[in-house]
């Protein structure tokens, strides 16, 4: 079951896609993990993100929502890593690609 929130994002990206003209959407998404990558809690705009429940994040570990993309989850794995390591929380920005160009 998704929530209004997953679907209307959905909805958002697909007119984003469809749009010629460059666009910005911008998503607060918290989340945090332990030592061993398990999820310790996420908002609700990274639960929606996903667009899935609750319970299928928290506790759950970084391999089992991204191991099929094992690039992207070494990365995470490697920003999580040196937040351990310094001692510090970061902040990332992405940018995805969206549309035909």
């Amino acid at each position: 079951m998704t929530s209004p929130k997953s679907d209307a994002h959905r909805r958002h990206c697909a007119r984003a896609r469809s749009a010629s003209r460059a666009v910005r959407v911008e998503l607060r998404l918290h989340s945090g993990l332990d030592r061993q990558y398990n999820y310790l809690y996420a908002n609700q705009a990274a639960i929606d993100h996903v667009g899935t429940a609750r319970d299928k994040v928290i506790a759950k570990n970084i391999r089992d929502g991204l191991g099929h993309l094992p690039d992207f989850m070494h990365l995470w794995m490697g920003r999580v890593d040196r937040a351990f390591a310094t001692g510090e929380s970061f902040r990332v920005e992405d940018t995805v690609p969206v549309g035909d160009g």
